[in-house]
């Protein structure tokens, strides 16, 4: 199949982000030093994301550091399945226990930005099978550390070679039925090729059809109904906003496009005006109050954040970040508005 001539995918900004967030990690377990402001720049994402999520796996990694070797950070992992189909993937970090006991024990810690607690066993499987088949004869067990950064917090699985085998019978029976596939929205709505696969294509079919279904409005919906369609949502809205930046795009390399209606498709241009407060700020002062004067100006934190970190030096970014928030929380200067959002996360396994 070949792809369309304008693709439409998912929005891969939480993509994006994980990729800047990996980027900072495997700098501070390598022990280098990383600019998180320069590396969100490089993947487009908001660096206050990428340094809160990066403080959370510092964290982490911290608590479990002492147990592990290091022996690969960031390292691609490939293995035949058969003669015409190859596994692979990176290990964040891989290693071994510094103490392991009666058994050997390799070990990957895999870091989780995500934010859905997002059902990762075939993940974590391969990279097992990766280890033991990379690595004969193979370590008695497979320590898989997943670090969820939004939650900080960790879980640790034991994969035994038992457990490689059984996994990868299952793929092989599911690589003869490929009917059988089934994406997950969390997951499929990252995936490049996506604009060729039947499977996806008819996951955003049934999931509009169970959002839009004829006679049923979602408020009418038993609530487990109703969020257990959260994942599809969000997939849509990354499906919808990928399209109108397509249309966008199309619309500025082509110009107006007729409908065949009497109507037709073109870049409106609006404006959105700011105001400069340093031009601004004696005209400010001379039209308005001091106590109005500072009800009306807002400091943007993000813009903030960068300026003060501009200033900072190496390595002590973070630091002076912290400091000056500190000293404004501590001044009264800072409020902080509680608000909730629907998310999904990982509860604990029953016993």
């Amino acid at each position: 199949m070949q792809p369309p001539a304008v693709q439409i995918e998912a929005d891969n900004t939480e993509a994006r982000l994980g990729t800047a967030v990996h980027e900072a990690l495997a700098c501070y377990v390598r022990g280098e030093e990383y600019d998180v402001p320069a590396i969100a720049a490089k993947h487009w994402v908001d660096a206050d994301e990428v340094n809160r999520l990066t403080w959370a796996g510092r964290r982490l990694w911290d608590g479990f550091r002492d147990m592990l070797i290091v022996e690969a950070v960031e390292e691609l992992l490939c293995y035949p399945l058969s003669a015409d189909i190859s596994l692979s993937g990176h290990a964040d970090v891989g290693g071994s226990l510094a103490e392991p006991g009666d058994e050997e024990a390799a070990v990957i810690v895999d870091w989780k930005s995500g934010r859905d607690g997002v059902n990762h066993r075939n993940q974590m499987m391969g990279y097992a099978w990766l280890v033991y088949n990379d690595n004969q004869p193979g370590p008695a067990v497979v320590k898989i550390i997943t670090c969820w950064l939004r939650e900080g917090a960790y879980d640790i699985e034991d994969v035994t070679p038992a457990d490689v085998n059984a996994w990868e019978a299952e793929l092989h029976d599911a690589l003869k039925q490929p009917g059988r596939y089934g994406p997950a929205p969390e997951a499929c709505r990252f995936c490049p090729r996506g604009h060729e696969c039947a499977a996806k294509a008819a996951l955003v079919h049934d999931s509009i059809v169970a959002l839009t279904a004829p006679g049923t409005h979602i408020t009418d919906m038993a609530p487990a109904s109703l969020v257990a369609l959260m994942p599809q949502a969000t997939m849509l809205e990354g499906v919808l906003k990928a399209y109108r930046e397509a249309v966008k795009a199309t619309l500025a390399e082509h110009g107006p496009i007729p409908l065949g209606d009497g109507r037709e498709a073109y870049l409106a241009e609006r404006v959105r005006e700011t105001v400069n407060t340093g031009p601004a700020w004696d005209i400010l002062k001379a039209a308005l109050p001091e106590e109005q004067l500072r009800d009306a100006l807002k400091v943007d934190k993000g813009q903030l954040r960068k300026l003060v970190m501009a200033l900072a030096e190496r390595g002590q970014k973070g630091k002076a970040v912290a400091a000056l928030m500190e000293q404004l929380k501590q001044a009264g200067a800072v409020d902080a508005a509680p608000y909730t959002v629907a998310a999904i996360r990982k509860v604990a396994k029953s016993e």
